[in-house]
Parts: structure tokens; C-alpha cells; sequence
């Protein structure tokens, strides 16, 4: 058997050249140059949000329901939603234009009002308003005028309802009507009151600026004065002691005053 012949040789000459590619160019993929066209335009959509917050502003500005034609009232029990709407001043105004400090001082200008918070929101609620109102302690009758007093003798509104736990006093001696402006002396009301514990069963207290507080002793017919202040119990036990003694010996006077406990006096005795 014959052994099988050579393989010819190439000739150096007819070799191709080798090409020797970077790394980092053997290894990348492929690129697909229409890919960035599918990419997001961020600056577009940076110009159409702001677009739309413009749009929004525009709406807020020249949209009616954000003029304002009433409150959302909470906390009252004496004033109504109308009453305290007019006091704050935004009626027609833009909720934009409203400062709600301003609006919170002005309602802290009634008497009435004690504490204010107002809040600020969309619609239908533009104006949100609670307030705490100050509570009426005395009735006060000045010159066929009634007025509710608190307890620190500020002068609120006149009655609003009937109120039978009220401490009622009736002037004398008064000129003038009572208005929101007046203040009534602390130390009168808060005689007034040590009175209405002392002596629950005299539901009409009377005042004179010169007397003080009193009343007109039920079932006696008298007049009994005590001055003003916080020693309404010291002169409570003059007086009933003076009572005791002179209807004790068949005496009704006609003025029994213990406006001072160290001096006191009576006429018709």
C-alpha cells in the first residue's frame, strides 16, 4: 500500500493579515443606534409639568369657588355662623388674599370670643374658624337693658337665650345704657358671686355705687347692703346676727347696711 502524499504547503504569502481587535471592543455588544430615539425627553416633561402648575395657579386665581361666601364654624354655642362670617371680613375675598392672623385678631376683638384658630383649605371648606366663647356668669340689668357679663366683668352681648343659672343684678343709680365697651369692677362681680353661695335663696341682687351690692330681704321687706369684694362671708354673719337681734325684740328695720363688718348700721331700728 502506497503512503498517503504530503499536503502542499502555502506559500507565507497567501496567508490574510491578522487583525487584532481592542478588548474592550471584542467584548462590548452590539449597539443599536436607533435605541435613543425611544429614550425620554426629560426636559419635555420638565415643560409640561410646568405647564400644568401654571395652568393650576391660573385656575386658583380666576376660578369663582375659591372666592370665599361663607365658614365652616365649629365650638360656638351663643353666636351663629352669619354673625361670626361678618366679624371676620373675608366675605369676596380670594382664599389666596386672606391672612389667617388677621383674621384670627380681628375675631379676638369681640368680646365675646375668647380664642380663635383659623385654617385655611380647599373647597367647599375655603375658611375653616373655631372659637372658644367666653361664658356668661351675670345677668346685668342697667336701665331696663340686659346684658351677659363674665366672670372677669367684661360685658358680652345682650341675652341670647334665657338663662335661669345666671346671677341676675339689677342697677340703681346708673346713668347711661351698659354697651360692649364697659367694664364692670371685678370686685363687684365677684361679691356677686360669693352672694349667690352665701345667700342662694335671693335670686335678684341689686348694686349702687355707693351701697355696693344688696338685696331686698324676702319675707322681711327690708333693704340689706354689703359693699363689694371677696368678704361677702364675714359680712353675711354680721348681718344675720344684727337679723337675729332685732327681730328678736319685734324690730323690722328698714336698712340694715354691713358694707363695713366693723361698723355696721340700720334705719327704722
Amino acid at each position: 500500500m502506497s503512503s498517503p502524499s504530503p499536503r502542499p504547503r502555502r506559500d507565507r504569502s497567501d496567508r490574510a493579515a491578522a487583525v487584532l481587535r481592542p478588548e474592550s471592543q471584542a467584548d462590548s455588544p452590539s449597539v443599536q443606534h436607533g435605541s435613543r430615539y425611544n429614550a425620554i425627553n426629560w426636559r419635555y416633561v420638565s415643560g409640561l409639568m410646568l405647564a400644568s402648575l401654571g395652568l393650576a395657579l391660573f385656575v386658583m386665581l380666576t376660578a369663582d369657588i375659591f372666592t370665599v361666601r361663607g365658614i365652616a364654624l365649629s365650638g360656638a354655642s351663643y353666636l351663629d355662623t352669619g354673625t361670626v362670617f361678618s366679624y371676620t371680613g373675608v366675605a369676596g375675598k380670594h382664599v389666596l388674599d386672606i391672612d389667617p392672623e388677621v383674621v384670627r385678631q380681628t375675631l379676638l376683638d369681640i368680646p365675646t370670643i375668647a380664642e380663635a384658630d383659623i385654617i385655611l383649605g380647599w373647597p367647599p371648606d375655603l375658611v375653616r374658624v373655631r372659637i372658644v366663647e367666653r361664658q356668661p356668669a351675670v345677668l346685668w340689668s342697667q336701665n331696663d337693658i340686659d346684658a351677659w357679663v363674665d366672670i372677669h366683668g367684661r360685658v358680652l352681648t345682650a341675652p341670647l337665650q334665657e338663662r335661669t343659672d345666671l346671677i341676675r343684678i339689677v342697677t340703681r343709680g346708673i346713668e347711661g345704657v351698659i354697651s360692649l365697651n364697659d367694664r364692670i369692677p371685678q370686685e363687684v362681680i365677684d361679691g356677686a358671686r360669693q352672694l349667690a353661695q352665701l345667700v342662694p335663696e335671693e335670686r335678684r341682687l341689686r348694686y349702687d355705687p355707693l351701697l355696693g351690692l344688696g338685696f331686698r330681704q324676702n319675707g322681711g321687706g327690708w333693704e340689706a347692703w354689703f359693699g363689694s369684694g371677696l368678704d361677702m362671708e364675714v359680712k353675711i354673719l354680721v348681718y344675720r346676727r344684727i337679723v337675729e337681734e332685732l327681730t328678736g325684740r319685734g324690730i323690722t328695720p328698714a336698712v340694715i347696711n354691713v358694707s363695713n363688718p366693723d361698723k355696721p348700721f340700720c334705719s327704722g331700728c
